[in-house]
């Protein structure tokens, strides 16, 4: 079993990084006033579907433990494993016609289920406007004991009308330090011998997303790859984000374009590089700012020495407008521009000092200065 499965959360107690939602679904469970529809919203691999499943069972679990589901009973168990009679998955992908939602409300009509049915649509963007006006009539008489869960990363084309009767449950990206935790007691548990700078390359990949870390590092388990050079070797991941912005500054396009030939020979992944892009200015804006970092890099040191506060916001608003202006053109040819434009970004004739002292204050403090270079910024580049 792949440890993305083997480790999918069964209880609330398990679940990593949505405290607020657990809290109001294990409230509904232990009081047993359960809303009729909930909207459960999030990027993917957040734990959207896991959670439904866990409430599902919490629901019907015979030997519910202050609200959370035991992971242990039958009725807990079937949940798990797609055998239970009292919850409805239905992929609205594939099966969001209006037929669809019409065949559902009549099996819930005459279905006899003792305790609570659950219908879990995933996918609920997906749905015809048909469908949506069918389901809404159900949400408006909703069957006794019945509860109507909605599955979706684009809450925006999800029908006002049906989201108005939804109680809404928004799924937050994990935090990479929440990430790096689980996967090293994943790891412990798997008695694999990773370095935790892997792990943390791996939180950081998986954007927020859990069953992406675990999938990850499954296949950096299964290949070797558990110290980080051997990691970015196989994987294609260089962090070149500091040294691109110093090829930039410093208008060393040879230099700039071999870094990226180096990056597309080992990865080709253009969206990740705008990603790093942005991170590494970020962290340099801040550092400049005088806030902290947690990242130790002998480049953020420097360039935050060494570059001007207008051309770093000059830098970062290209760097927001960079996916629509490239979009037309393909992946690389669009990186390279990118990078040709954020030379002109960072103003050949803004004089820049050779060194000074990068001052310490307050996280605030930080904020201000940065509100003050994106200011600069709309001033700096049109």
């Amino acid at each position: 079993m792949n440890l993305a499965l083997e480790y999918r959360p069964r209880r609330f107690s398990e679940v990593v990084g949505q405290l607020p939602v657990v809290a109001v679904l294990r409230s509904m469970v232990r009081s047993g006033d359960v809303q009729p529809a909930l909207l459960f919203s999030g990027s993917h691999g957040t734990g959207k579907t896991s959670v439904g499943r866990i409430f599902a069972s919490g629901l019907n679990c015979g030997t519910s433990d202050d609200g959370d589901a035991c992971g242990s009973c039958v009725n807990c168990i079937s949940v798990q494993e797609g055998t239970s009679s009292s919850v409805i998955e239905i992929d609205a992908a594939s099966h969001g016609l209006v037929d669809d939602i019409r065949n559902l409300r009549e099996l819930l009509t005459y279905q006899m289920v003792a305790g609570w049915t659950v219908v879990l649509l995933d996918e609920a963007q997906s749905m015809s406007q048909e469908a949506y006006n069918a389901l809404l009539k159900i949400l408006e008489e909703p069957p006794p004991q019945t509860c109507f869960v909605l599955l979706t990363t684009e809450p925006h084309r999800i029908s006002e009308t049906v989201k108005s009767r939804c109680m809404s449950f928004s799924f937050r990206r994990i935090p990479d330090p929440l990430l790096t935790d689980r996967l090293g007691w994943v790891a412990e548990q798997q008695g694999i011998n990773v370095q935790v700078e892997v792990l943390q390359e791996i939180a950081r990949l998986a954007d927020g997303g859990l069953r992406d870390a675990l999938m990850l590092l499954d296949q950096a388990n299964r290949v070797g790859c558990l110290a980080i050079e051997e990691f970015q070797e196989m994987f294609g991941i260089a962090e070149i984000g500091y040294e691109l912005l110093e090829a930039a500054l410093n208008r060393d396009t040879l230099e700039g374009l071999g870094l990226l030939d180096k990056f597309f020979y080992r990865s080709g992944d253009s969206d990740e590089l705008l990603r790093m892009l942005s991170r590494s200015l970020t962290q340099i804006m801040v550092r400049v700012a005088g806030g902290g970092s947690d990242v130790q890099s002998e480049a953020l040191t420097r360039l935050a020495a060494s570059a001007h506060p207008a051309q770093l916001a000059a830098g970062a608003k290209l760097l927001w407008d960079a996916p629509t202006r490239i979009s037309h053109l393909d992946p690389r040819t669009g990186v390279e521009m990118v990078f040709i434009l954020l030379q002109d970004a960072f103003d050949p004739q803004m004089p820049i000092p050779q060194t000074r002292e990068v001052p310490a204050s307050k996280e605030g403090s930080a904020r201000l200065t940065l509100s003050a270079m994106v200011e600069k910024a709309n001033e700096s580049v049109g």
